[in-house]
């Protein structure tokens, strides 16, 4: 294979470009990629690209963040989030990264570089903190209203990108619902529970809200407008508690001799949302990732880690390798 190329939206999110290109250089040149920065050469340039092995790639229009979709599709298709996925479905990268506009990354990535074979509906991908990792929440925002057929390929692809990416054999699959028995749940859930029976693909069977926490499936399927409710709440539950505790153990320090152990230093790190980088478009002939608008340099790194896994690993040939299996054992969960 060739050298790796990710494409990386500099101009998205508050901080960048510079958290952008900090990010790179956390990395530190463990990752065998090239990074293809697009966005304004003069503002890039301005940060310290000195030792990193990156390209510019020149455009200084750019998606607002309040800016909707389709007037993005239709007015800004020399932006840094279109020219960066432009760069995926011209074969120059393998991956495509944006802290950017949440709607028009998705957008762009779906117009721009179409469906894997077999796919129905897109979705978003991201990993939750658990007391076993990863778990994976599926779908946090890309489809509010959902099919249960589509809910159960959401499954299947989530279950591949566990499988490849984080090399976990067998993943489980759990149902987000309002009770563990196959009775409860409204409609939607009800219909879901009967499809994903019948698919090889480990199915526990519901779960509830305290389960992804504990980790009791590797994935945890969900429309996007439940996902994305849980998605926020995870985050703003995280930046509470590390803000009490890191308030907590300022004020320790000032009275007594103190310091965290390695525990404590583990707890804080699961946290914290920059160490799971971004979430993922599972189901585009790409690999597209969508980063949080306030990504630090760190989350962008990881964020960077988590790309080039998709592509070391071959991710979207095992989720359409898994969506033909899964369809010829339950071809329902195929249709559109």
């Amino acid at each position: 294979m060739n050298e790796t190329c990710i494409a990386v939206d500099a101009l998205g999110g508050e901080y960048s470009p510079g958290s952008v290109v900090e990010g790179i250089r956390l990395l530190d040149g463990s990752l065998p990629v090239k990074f293809l920065l697009v966005g304004d050469q003069e503002r890039i340039r301005a940060c310290n690209l000195d030792g990193l092995n990156v390209e510019i790639v020149h455009t200084d229009q750019v998606v607002d963040m309040a800016e909707s979709p389709g007037q993005a599709l239709k007015r800004k298709r020399q932006s840094s989030i279109a020219v960066a996925v432009g760069l995926v479905k011209e074969k120059r990268a393998q991956a495509v990264f944006s802290a950017g506009n949440t709607g028009a990354m998705m957008a762009f990535s779906l117009f721009e570089l179409g469906r894997l074979e077999g796919v129905s509906r897109p979705a978003l991908a991201t990993i939750v903190a658990s007391r076993k990792q990863p778990t994976v929440l599926v779908d946090v925002g890309a489809n509010v209203d959902c099919k249960p057929q589509w809910l159960a390929q959401f499954a299947i692809m989530a279950r591949a990108y566990v499988q490849s990416v984080f090399q976990i054999e067998n993943p489980t699959v759990g149902l987000l619902s309002i009770g563990e028995e196959a009775e409860k749940g409204n409609e939607q859930t009800l219909a879901t529970y009967k499809i994903l029976q019948d698919a090889d693909i480990s199915f526990i069977g519901n779960v509830e809200g305290h389960d992804i926490t504990l980790g009791k499936a590797n994935v945890i399927v969900a429309d996007g407008f439940v996902g994305n409710v849980i998605l926020k709440l995870a985050e703003g539950l995280s930046e509470m508690i590390l803000h009490t505790l890191k308030s907590e153990l300022a004020e320790l320090r000032q009275r007594v001799e103190f310091s965290p152990d390695d525990t404590l230093a583990h707890f804080l790190k699961q946290l914290d949302y920059a160490e799971y980088g971004a979430a993922l478009l599972l189901g585009v002939n790409g690999n597209s990732l969508i980063g949080h608008g306030k990504s630090s340099p760190k989350a962008v790194a990881n964020a960077l880690r988590q790309a080039y896994r998709s592509v070391h690993y071959d991710m979207n040939d095992q989720i359409v390798a898994e969506i033909k299996r899964c369809n010829a054992r339950m071809p329902v969960a195929g249709q559109a």
